[in-house]
């Protein structure tokens, strides 16, 4: 645990604010990290199984086990999660790496959860609809413009953003 978690929403919401405002990359990285931990902490239908996972593709931030009952979210009773303190774009190259880290998760982990300060460049969107549709594995991403939204939990907002992300027009740098 990064430190105490937060179980209130606005203080969440205020612990999402502190994230953006810092202008100390290290200490912005470890509010995007508790915001996350928070987020899953108060959901009951969510538990961190594994933290800081070192595999033989690399390391995963946080695996983590659900029961939510939905027809997206059954899909894969685990997923992934990255937390990405960048300036600038992620472009596939960084993409790439995170990708692989859910494929070789196995078939009862085929979702990824993508959380970054920055947002992602049309061809690492290209990149993400390619994993889908040749792997088979589901990527949400939750970027600038989406992480005031956590506070209202996952479990509705990843299967929203997800049907945003995938069936959304060509243009999906706005």
């Amino acid at each position: 645990m990064i430190s105490e978690l937060i179980t209130d929403s606005d203080e969440i919401s205020k612990l999402i604010r502190a994230c953006f405002e810092t202008k100390d990359s290290e200490e912005k990285g470890k509010l995007l990290e508790r915001t996350f931990e928070s987020i899953v902490h108060i959901d009951p239908r969510l538990q961190i199984v594994r933290k800081h996972l070192r595999t033989a593709t690399g390391e995963l931030d946080y695996v983590v086990r659900h029961s939510i009952g939905d027809a997206f979210w059954k899909q894969s009773p685990y997923f992934v999660a990255e937390c990405k303190n960048w300036k600038n774009p992620i472009e596939p190259e960084q993409l790439h790496h995170f990708l692989t880290l859910v494929r070789d998760s196995g078939p009862m982990c085929i979702l990824g959860i993508y959380v970054t300060t920055s947002h992602l460049t049309p061809a690492s969107w290209t990149a993400i609809r390619d994993a889908r549709l040749r792997d088979g594995i589901i990527t949400v991403v939750i970027d600038k413009k989406t992480i005031p939204k956590l506070p209202n939990g996952l479990g509705g907002l990843i299967p929203r953003l997800y049907e945003a992300q995938a069936f959304r027009a060509d243009d999906l740098s706005k």
